[in-house]
């Protein structure tokens, strides 16, 4: 009987620490010209790329060990979203035109990007 409650007590308190931690996540929007993004394919791994050195405001997705700022895709995202992510940011960077990104600052995860409308 004390292990069900102990249990209970556990899942609970995941519970309420995973809906604490998420409350304090808040989505931040990013936009710039990405002549100084570094991108990286992890192959293998369940997102694969990953953007570095995007000067992400507040402090936003430092990694500890480099001091470099990141950010990931989700690992549901698609081949055909990577794919236009690496061609926007191509683009973009031949171009000298920003390119924006939706993220979460607290897990660093890229909810979604954009070109920002040009002369508007």
């Amino acid at each position: 009987m004390m292990f069900g409650k102990l249990c209970v007590a556990g899942a609970l308190s995941l519970i309420l620490t995973s809906s604490a931690s998420e409350a304090l996540a808040a989505p931040a929007e990013y936009e710039d010209v990405p002549s100084d993004w570094f991108i990286q394919d992890y192959i293998g791994s369940p997102a694969g790329v990953t953007l570095w050195r995007a000067n992400l405001p507040n402090g936003d997705c430092v990694q500890s060990q480099t001091g470099s700022t990141y950010l990931a895709f989700p690992s549901t995202v698609t081949d055909q979203e990577v794919n236009r992510f690496w061609s926007s940011v191509l683009s973009a960077k031949a171009t000298g035109t920003k390119v924006g990104i939706y993220y979460d600052n607290q897990t660093c995860i890229i909810s979604s990007f954009f070109i920002p409308n040009i002369g508007g």
